[in-house]
């Protein structure tokens, strides 16, 4: 009798570990042929991207970090980030650009797009309007600054 449980254990353990690896082997081959499933999800957005806008939110939006290379008419702005990737942005009708005035701690806001400073760390927010996200906004932090702050401004360093 406790020849025949041991036989029921064995089989049982050997049908888990069977279905373990093939759960591992299906799902690291077949279901994501060869890459990570996070890269099979990530979604490839520029200039003509058209999204649907979720009827749950009032607005969508999307911060982009890094440079504008290039300004195109006044339809578009070519931007890279800090991995090298490249891509367009349109702009929106009543973009605004703000800069850190020289030597004081406020900013100048400006509609106009000569304004833009190329190769120079930005902050551009952007809104998803027509299906498309266009920009809103673009913030040259002042000189020695990078990314946008976090945390509690008002908390001591240590």
């Amino acid at each position: 009798m406790g020849n025949l449980n041991f036989k029921y254990i064995l089989i049982s353990f050997a049908s888990v570990t069977l279905a373990i690896f093939a759960g591992y082997i299906t799902g690291n081959y077949f279901l994501s042929s060869g890459k990570p499933l996070a890269k099979q999800l990530a979604v490839q957005i520029d200039a003509n991207t058209t999204l649907k806008k979720d009827p749950l939110f009032s607005s969508q939006n999307a911060t982009f970090e890094g440079v504008i290379t290039k300004l195109n008419n006044t339809t578009s702005i070519e931007v890279t980030n800090s991995n090298n990737q490249q891509g367009k942005l349109m702009l929106g009708k009543n973009v605004v650009i703000y800069k850190a005035a020289e030597g004081t701690n406020k900013a100048i806001a400006s509609p106009d797009l000569k304004f833009i400073s190329y190769n120079r760390q930005a902050t551009i927010f952007l809104e998803l309007r027509d299906g498309q996200y266009q920009v809103l906004s673009i913030t040259y932090l002042p000189a020695g600054r990078q990314g946008l702050p976090t945390g509690n401004p008002n908390q001591s360093k240590p």
